[in-house]
């Protein structure tokens, strides 16, 4: 049975606090706090809300225990395969997944539920988190969290994969390809990487 807890940034010295999760005060000034599991409620601190995150129940390669808000690098190496991306740990649809934006999608990401990895096969690290750490979350954003609140993936362009891009992108001005969508589609099939369509059309060089 997975553990119960939280974590949040105190709000009188800005470190984090791990325990349980209260909300309590007289009516319309209720307050958040953490109980750390090693006090009572007489030891609660009270935390930034907006920072409060529930465990997992999952740890990294290191051993480290994982959080919604964390940032997480998450490698693949299926058949020899080395791809990494770069998430954000959140809470949708009644579990925990790895989130990344996505212009083409109604909503504005999309994610694959933590369940839905195949680990080991698919390693995952904590890097940081998207209160601290926002430079972790990749360089297509252009500084800060989005208005999403999510991140993108890091991509190794290296001259197999701007050699990918290029091929596709043609393929798509031939008409052999009729949709940017499947451009994108089929990138992530031949490399692993999951992009936008306009980020491939913008590394394959093709005018």
């Amino acid at each position: 049975m997975r553990e119960i807890k939280f974590r949040g940034k105190r709000l009188d010295n800005g470190e984090w606090v791990y325990g349980y999760y209260v909300y309590y005060g007289l009516i319309d000034n209720q307050k958040h706090y953490i109980v750390p599991d090693y006090a009572s409620a007489l030891y609660a601190f009270e935390v930034d809300p907006s920072t409060v995150g529930q465990f997992t129940g999952l740890k990294d390669k290191n051993d480290r225990e994982i959080y919604k808000g964390d940032i997480v690098e998450l490698t693949n190496t299926y058949k020899g395969m080395n791809t990494k991306s770069i998430v954000e740990i959140d809470f949708i649809d009644f579990t925990f997944a790895g989130k990344w934006a996505e212009e083409y999608s109604p909503s504005g990401y999309m994610y694959n539920p933590l369940g839905s990895y195949n680990f080991p096969i698919v390693t995952i690290e904590v890097i940081g988190n998207i209160y601290e750490n926002h430079e972790l979350l990749g360089e297509h954003r252009k500084g800060g969290i989005n208005r999403m609140g999510m991140c993108f993936v890091r991509v190794n362009w290296d001259e197999k994969n701007k050699q990918t891009a290029t091929d596709l992108v043609h393929a798509y001005y031939r008409g052999d390809i009729k949709k940017k969508t499947d451009v994108a589609r089929e990138f992530r099939k031949r490399t692993g990487y999951r992009l936008a369509p306009d980020t491939i059309f913008k590394h394959s060089g093709v005018e």
